[in-house]
């Protein structure tokens, strides 16, 4: 899912809608680290 980034305005956001748990959160962290790594 991470391959179809896109970035939306804070403003354009109305309420959150959930959240995710820590051990996605990480997975997710490092999926991006290796996508922007020079």
């Amino acid at each position: 899912m991470l391959d179809q980034l896109r970035t939306v305005d804070q403003t354009r956001l109305l309420k959150r809608l959930g959240s995710v748990g820590k051990s996605t959160l990480a997975r997710v962290l490092d999926v991006l680290a290796e996508m922007f790594a020079p």
